[in-house]
């Protein structure tokens, strides 16, 4: 079996051909390089799903199973998904449609006077449930439960449950109204 940096060494290298025999540098090497890294170190994460990520999506997680995501769900460009703590959870569920610039963080951290006890992570969980949309440059932080079927505006800043089949936006994402 092929390792991650033999598949990457031969990326690298066809995309370099591709430069030679075309004397193009129109594609970005970091933008490509990356696009091709990124598909091979998440495997582990998806575990060969059909996931649709765009270059530069980024998972901070302690172990692989801390985040799991459904089959069809579609995660743009520079969405930073984290789980770090070993006992945080982040689950998305199917036919999740999650807009560019997303922020997912399911720990947050003490807050106390003393530095020893604020760097001390505390988990959290983070649910989506199956066919949600979330807007660009969403945050969602703590122990939420996103309900099916829902919109999440752009921009806002999810710190608790919604229900299903509803649309929410702000700062805090507030239930403007149910869908049917």
């Amino acid at each position: 079996m092929f390792s991650y940096k033999i598949i990457l060494a031969i990326a690298s290298f066809l995309f370099l051909f591709h430069i030679f025999l075309h004397r193009s540098t129109s594609i970005n090497l970091c933008g490509f390089l990356n696009m091709i890294y990124s598909r091979i170190i998440y495997l582990d994460i998806l575990k060969l799903k059909p996931v649709v990520l765009f270059p530069y999506v980024k998972f901070s997680y302690k172990h692989s199973n801390n985040i799991q995501i459904g089959d069809n769900t579609f995660i743009n460009r520079f969405t930073h998904i984290s789980s770090e703590h070993e006992h945080s959870k982040v689950i998305i569920g199917k036919q999740c449609l999650i807009a560019p610039n997303v922020l997912i963080v399911a720990h947050s951290h003490m807050t106390a006077l003393d530095f020893n006890t604020r760097i001390e992570m505390i988990p959290n969980t983070i649910i989506i449930k199956e066919n949600v949309w979330i807007g660009a440059g969403t945050i969602i932080i703590g122990n939420v439960t996103i309900g099916e079927n829902s919109i999440i505006g752009a921009g806002s800043v999810v710190v608790k449950s919604l229900p299903p089949n509803c649309l929410a936006v702000g700062n805090p994402a507030k239930v403007k109204r149910f869908l049917k």
